[in-house]
């Protein structure tokens, strides 16, 4: 993680005789956030609260409670992120072997980034945006999800353009969410402290690459004909029950290729790069939905 406060500093600019360096009394402590990006490695259990504050939406469902009661699905689709903030605590120890804590409030998250290579573990990348730091809170007893909690990995990963399974050596899905993060105002005493990130810097943007080899011209048709289809990445993990596995399954209805054409780089097979945008189709279908199956009852 890399997740800092941010104080400005607000420096006079005027000039005194004989004066050659900024006094002591010349500045003012200004505009006050924190934020930075946190890795995580994406795991069975213990991600559908971050699914939720990634798109805005998330509805819980059982798909077989009768011979499968312990199965959950978490269905995070885009929605409204408004009024949604959540609070973030890093202990992070000293070398006298005390653990600080850190305690970030009215976070949101900015962007974020799904991935995952051959041989590599799915990971997601989030950048958190925060109102505040502070370092008074208490240090909350960590709770981590209990044993099973397998991790997701590019050995169960299956990825699918236009409902055909398409060998794909690395991909990368990323969303930027559009928030304003630098609302401040004049308030008096709280003016140093940003208003929550709203929606509306400008409309979100979901898309990323998909890296395969060049096999034929399927893909480069693709984007030469700007045609537009649905894209699948399924991850899963070990069994919860019966048929049931532990996985996260991304959806995009709607995505667009934009290149590229493949080139000769050297006596190799020749790799072919797809990068591609989520694109809402107007269908009244989430341009972008994540199922997160898990044993987890709430996200």
């Amino acid at each position: 993680e890399s997740v800092q406060q941010s104080i400005e500093r607000i420096e006079s600019k005027g000039l005194r005789p004989n004066r050659r360096v900024l006094a002591t009394d010349d500045w003012q402590a200004g505009r006050i956030g924190a934020g930075g990006s946190v890795e995580f490695e994406v795991a069975g259990k213990g991600f559908g609260l971050l699914l939720k504050h990634m798109l805005g939406s998330i509805a819980t469902s059982q798909p077989a409670v009768g011979p499968s009661p312990l199965v959950y699905e978490h269905t995070a689709k885009i929605g409204a992120l408004d009024g949604k903030s959540f609070t973030g605590q890093f202990g992070r120890a000293g070398s006298a072997g005390t653990v600080h804590p850190f305690t970030y409030g009215g976070v949101k998250i900015a962007d974020w980034e799904l991935a995952c290579a051959v041989n590599e573990l799915l990971t997601l990348k989030t950048t958190f945006d925060a109102a505040s730091e502070v370092t008074g809170t208490a240090l909350a007893s960590a709770s981590y999800a209990s044993s099973p909690n397998p991790l997701l990995a590019f050995v169960g990963g299956t990825i699918s353009i236009g409902g055909v399974a398409t060998a794909i050596k690395q991909f990368s899905l990323k969303g930027d969410n559009g928030l304003k993060q630098d609302r401040y105002f004049m308030r008096g005493a709280t003016s140093q402290v940003k208003k929550e990130q709203l929606e509306g810097a400008q409309i979100r943007e979901v898309g990323g690459s998909l890296t395969g080899e060049f096999e034929d011209l399927t893909a480069y048709q693709r984007f030469v004909n700007g045609t537009v289809g649905a894209l699948t990445l399924f991850f899963s993990g070990t069994v919860i029950q019966n048929a049931y596995t532990y996985s996260l399954e991304v959806t995009c209805p709607a995505v667009r290729f934009d290149g590229n054409t493949p080139n000769v780089g050297g006596a190799d097979l020749l790799d072919q790069e797809l990068p591609f945008k989520c694109l809402d189709d107007a269908s009244g279908t989430t341009p972008v939905q994540m199922v997160y199956r898990t044993s987890d009852a709430t996200p």
